[in-house]
């Protein structure tokens, strides 16, 4: 599968040229921008005499990815919450670490972080 590539916020660059994500800062206003745009278009941004450098910039982050990431929080809270629930006794005794929902929640949090199971 091939890298995907993004246009830069800047409508005039974007029509002309895609990025990987990581050649790409997130831009303060938000959306992806790429270095040669920062330097010369956003040089006035909000009058400000001096402006953070290209490199300094938070990266880009596509929004499936950052959308993966609130998914794999939101999973891991609900899997502590569970199995804290469990592990308190109120609602019987077992090893919620032996159930196939577990197991299988625990392996696509491994496979959403980019951590190899194999």
């Amino acid at each position: 599968m091939s890298e995907p590539f993004f246009g830069c916020r800047n409508p005039g660059c974007a029509e002309d040229v895609t990025y990987p994500a990581d050649m790409l800062a997130e831009h303060p206003d938000g959306g992806p921008i790429c270095e040669y745009c920062w330097e010369d278009d956003d040089a006035r941004y909000n009058g400000a005499e001096t402006l953070p450098t290209f490199g300094s910039l938070p990266a880009f982050v596509p929004k499936h990815e950052r959308n993966l990431q609130e998914l794999a929080e939101a999973l891991e809270g609900l899997l502590r919450s569970y199995i804290g629930l469990v592990n308190s006794g109120d609602c019987g005794s077992w090893n919620p670490e032996n159930e196939v929902e577990v197991k299988a929640a625990r392996a696509a949090l491994v496979k959403a972080k980019g951590q190899s199971n194999d």
